[in-house]
């Protein structure tokens, strides 16, 4: 008997179009990959970690059921950083840290 595994594949890509610069006045390249993955133990105790890949690059994110992400690029300088969280809140703190929002 043959288990199904399902993988979802999001394309990820950044705009940076001559009209894109005239309506917003400014560039609009990078991608944000962020995933938040929240986990329950065994006692009950809810724990979260996140990962965010910053690349200037198009780039593939599969989302596979372990659960495992599978990030293919087309190239570019990659910046690949992991948040331990334990809270959701603490992980999106982290990230935006990271990001320079305050």
């Amino acid at each position: 008997m043959s288990a199904l595994i399902l993988i979802r594949i999001y394309m990820v890509s950044n705009i940076d179009l001559v009209t894109s610069r005239i309506i917003y006045k400014s560039f609009h390249v990078g991608v944000h990959a962020f995933h938040a993955n929240i986990e329950t133990g065994s006692a009950g105790q809810v724990n979260v970690h996140g990962q965010f890949l910053l690349n200037s690059n198009a780039m593939d994110v599969d989302i596979q059921p372990l659960p495992a992400l599978t990030y293919t690029t087309v190239g570019g300088i990659i910046d690949l950083y992991v948040f331990t969280g334990p809270t959701i809140q603490d992980v999106v703190q982290q990230y935006w840290d990271v990001i320079g929002v305050r």
